[in-house]
């Protein structure tokens, strides 16, 4: 070697004193190529999420509804709907994303991942085909038979299965054929055959992306803040709903995206990760919904017996578990797979989520029962 050449350790460490130089300056923070501005962009769509989430439950929770109240179809519905659209808004062609990844893994894997939630999903495909949903428990209401049961946990999979993969076709078609048309500007190029044109990308839509792209990360801070503080001060019905849920929904959403990017990898044709996620999720809420509606060992209340025990339990249910669980990236890899794998990565995740399901809250209500939570 040379004299004075630098070695691998050398350049190591002046790039650790250039990264420990500029974290001070805003630009390390707000470069989309920075992976500080990653955690601050995925931070904010994670919170987002778990937020639109819980705002649509509200929504669709009134009085003689066609979909049961606090049903996941509705927030399933919508992210992959987005999620469906966003995949066409960073193909080849559009290339919206090329220049900013961090967003758009923000808004696919961050927002769309919080906004949906497989292991809720899940969960009311036992409860309904077990009759151990709310409405059976306070009313006392349970099928013909048990043979009824099946007919339940078809009717909540199939519906929730065709209308999330139907979402994601319908927000692709709709991104191809009229969002895409109307935002980019085709002008004719004299150059080219007759009937033949040139994709310009509109002026414009790099500026707008630019400052949504600052904008996420810009939140990031100010909105832990704020919902650490409500979480702090208010102890009441927002601490499940609204506060706590989303701040153990960041926890969830980063779990879920360091898993899968190093644990999809494995197999192109199963995607192990988001498998892992998903179980995991489901494993933990049979666990949490136990312990917020299972009967203790007296038999006269639930675990939970507090209602601020209740709405931690259920924040950690609704916040981490379905941030940890995703609907919408589990629509999409079946959509890049061939049929005969996308079917088998379908089948093995739900029936491996049930069984998990059967043995752990079903053995629980069957021996000890369950009632209705404290909050």
């Amino acid at each position: 070697m040379k004299e004075g050449t630098p070695t691998k350790v050398t350049v190591e460490k002046q790039q650790l004193m250039e990264d420990t130089d500029n974290w001070l300056h805003l630009h390390y923070w707000v470069s989309p190529t920075r992976t500080p501005h990653f955690y601050l962009v995925f931070t904010t769509c994670a919170i987002l999420g778990n937020v639109t989430r819980t705002g649509i439950l509200k929504l669709s929770n009134y009085e003689h509804s066609f979909i049961a109240p606090q049903n996941t179809l509705w927030p399933n519905f919508v992210s992959c709907m987005i999620m469906g659209m966003f995949q066409i808004f960073n193909t080849a062609e559009n290339a919206w994303f090329a220049d900013y990844p961090y967003l758009f893994s923000g808004i696919t894997t961050g927002f769309c991942g919080c906004l949906s939630s497989y292991s809720s999903m899940m969960l009311e495909v036992f409860l309904y085909s077990a009759s151990l949903n709310k409405v059976n428990i306070s009313q006392h209401v349970t099928l013909p038979n048990r043979a009824y049961g099946i007919m339940e946990f078809l009717s909540v999979l199939l519906s929730q299965m065709f209308v999330s993969l139907g979402a994601y076709l319908f927000g692709r078609s709709l991104a191809t054929d009229i969002i895409v048309k109307y935002i980019d500007r085709h002008v004719e190029n004299e150059e080219m055959k007759e009937n033949e044109v040139e994709s310009v990308r509109h002026p414009v839509l790099r500026k707008y992306v630019r400052f949504f792209d600052l904008l996420l990360a810009g939140l990031a801070v100010p909105l832990i803040a704020l919902f650490v503080v409500l979480a702090a001060v208010y102890n009441n019905y927002s601490r499940s709903n609204w506060t706590l849920g989303p701040i153990f929904g960041i926890v969830g959403a980063f779990s879920r995206y360091y898993i899968s990017t190093y644990v999809n990898p494995l197999n192109v044709r199963f995607y192990l990760g988001t498998f892992t996620c998903n179980q995991i999720a489901v494993l933990l809420l049979s666990f949490f919904t136990m312990i917020e509606r299972g009967y203790n060992s007296s038999m006269t209340a639930p675990i939970a017996k507090t209602v601020n025990a209740c709405r931690i339990v259920s924040a950690l249910g609704s916040g981490y578990c379905g941030s940890l669980s995703t609907i919408s990236t589990f629509i999409n890899e079946s959509y890049n797979l061939k049929l005969h794998y996308a079917l088998f990565y379908n089948v093995m995740t739900y029936a491996i989520s049930y069984m998990l399901l059967v043995v752990t809250l079903g053995a629980f209500s069957w021996s000890r029962g369950l009632t209705e939570p404290m909050c």
